[in-house]
């Protein structure tokens, strides 16, 4: 039933509606996350008339029961279609569907190409990321290794059309660097995946059925969340303290059939917390005692502020229990760029096997070509980590200079490394989606702190990305402090 047949639908046909497109779109796509889902529900019903332009959407409460959902799935959801201009929000009134204006695409790809997303009702032109890092390697030396790649590229493709398991020459660098690190490692030990997001969901796909209990740190990266929701596994949290991780971990096994964990030791992606050696090797005993599937995620490892190379780092969990499951995944994109698209993961060369047969199926192997980059940035990986160290120390110290001149309430945890700044709001003030809300408005972006919680805590939290020129993170922070003052009022 369209709208503009029958006039404007109530309350209850409205979240009719939506439960029934939410059921359409499971059946035709199972591995969905939730919240894409009801997303794209929503979407349909505007842009097919069942929900008309403005009418008045149902309340994230009423959504939450009605469907059975979590608050965060609803909040998500509401968040995603509001960033892609299907639904405006008004204080006091309500959320309300909106079709995007359809010259809003030239926007939208400028924006992207900037590096965020433009939401519809920025008061300010050049909406000013800080969700993200921007990579210092796009230059020159991206452009030397494309160079120096070319002629492999032609030897390589006389010899092989696919590498499920990745190119000898890349999976024996990566070995040598966890051997470095304390890590002994050989290339039958090392599988190179599409990235670091792929790898962690093969190790998933290995072990993790429906509704399987999976450890996680809160917070934690909000792909990994991601990537259990595809699973549709049950997420179990434990808080990401770097002093007391194995022990709670282990308090959680005694009493959960727990199928997996997941952490971050080394510059945790939302905190910056890193795991010392007692308590890695607490968790790699664990892991071997009790055969739990350990994924450790390690992308960030070598960008600690701490002076010397990345080896004076703790070595990763494995170094501690060699033989137990445990799955280091790594990753070019913070030492390099997101985008090249080549991770890897180092396990047992038994459970490697295993993971391979699945990596087959899914796309016969990674890129050639961009295995071939890789391996020539690698060569340079001590002197990239070093200069992503020094830019990152930098642009902290510049933040929280900004920060403690125009937000003076707003506290943190030094990071001990990695790019984010885990800030901390006032509990009696507006919360983070409040906060990411109006920042949207002044033309600056964050992420709220629940993005990054499988149990709904932090909401008094931001993350912040301050890697950012100078300049543009000047005039983000000058932007958050107007947002905050928006919120407080008079």
């Amino acid at each position: 039933m369209a709208a503009s047949e029958s006039g404007p639908i109530g309350p209850q046909a409205a979240t009719d509606a939506v439960r029934d497109g939410v059921a359409r779109r499971r059946a035709a796509h199972p591995d969905e996350p939730r919240y894409a889902s009801l997303a794209a529900a929503l979407e349909d019903a505007i842009s097919s008339g069942v929900l008309a332009d403005g009418a008045k959407l149902p309340a994230e409460r009423d959504l939450v029961a009605a469907l059975r959902l979590s608050r965060t799935t609803v909040s998500r959801a509401y968040a995603r279609l509001e960033q892609g201009g299907w639904l405006e929000r008004r204080v006091g009134s309500g959320t309300f569907a909106r079709r995007p204006d359809p010259q809003a695409g030239r926007v939208w790809l400028r924006d992207v190409i900037d590096g965020a997303p433009r939401r519809r009702g920025a008061r300010r032109t050049g909406m000013i990321n800080l969700t993200s890092s921007r990579p210092f390697v796009l230059g020159a030396g991206l452009r030397d290794a494309l160079g120096r790649s070319a002629e492999a590229v032609e030897a390589v493709a006389e010899q092989l059309q696919y590498a499920t398991q990745g190119l000898p020459e890349l999976r024996e660098t990566v070995a040598a660097a966890y051997t470095a690190r304390g890590l002994p490692t050989t290339a039958e030990q090392v599988l190179i995946t599409s990235g670091a997001q792929q790898a962690l969901g093969l190790v998933l796909q290995l072990y993790v059925r429906p509704d399987d209990p999976v450890a996680v740190e809160s917070p934690t990266y909000h792909g990994a969340l991601d990537a259990l929701r595809v699973r549709q596994a049950r997420p179990v949290a434990i808080d990401a303290d770097p002093a007391t991780v194995a022990d709670q971990l282990a308090a959680v096994a005694e009493h959960v059939p727990l199928r997996a964990a997941y952490l971050m030791t080394t510059c945790h992606a939302v905190t910056g917390r890193v795991v010392g050696a007692a308590q890695r090797r607490a968790l790699a005993e664990l892991s071997l005692e009790r055969q739990l599937p350990l994924i450790e995620d390690d992308i960030l490892a070598g960008l600690t502020f701490a002076e010397g190379p990345a080896t004076a780092e703790p070595p990763p969990v494995a170094a501690y229990a060699e033989d137990a499951p445990i799955f280091t995944i790594g990753s070019t994109s913070k030492l390099v760029w997101n985008g090249l698209r080549v991770g890897w993961l180092r396990a047992p060369e038994a459970l490697l096997v295993r993971l391979a047969r699945l990596k087959g199926t899914a796309d016969l192997g990674t890129s050639l070509v961009a295995q071939l980059v890789a391996g020539q940035l690698l060569v340079h990986a001590d002197d990239l980590a070093r200069r992503r160290r020094e830019e990152n120390a930098a642009a902290f110290a510049h933040a929280a200079t900004l920060l403690e001149r125009h937000l003076p309430a707003w506290r943190w945890t030094p990071p001990e490394g990695g790019r984010s700044l885990w800030v901390r709001l006032p509990e009696d003030g507006p919360d983070g989606p409040a906060v990411a809300q109006a920042a949207v408005r002044h033309g600056v972006s964050v992420i709220a702190g629940p993005t990054f919680a499988a149990d709904g805590r932090h909401r008094h939290r931001l993350r912040l990305m301050p890697v950012r020129p100078p300049d543009r993170l000047a005039e983000g922070v000058a932007r958050l402090s107007a947002a905050w003052d928006e919120l407080q009022g008079p």
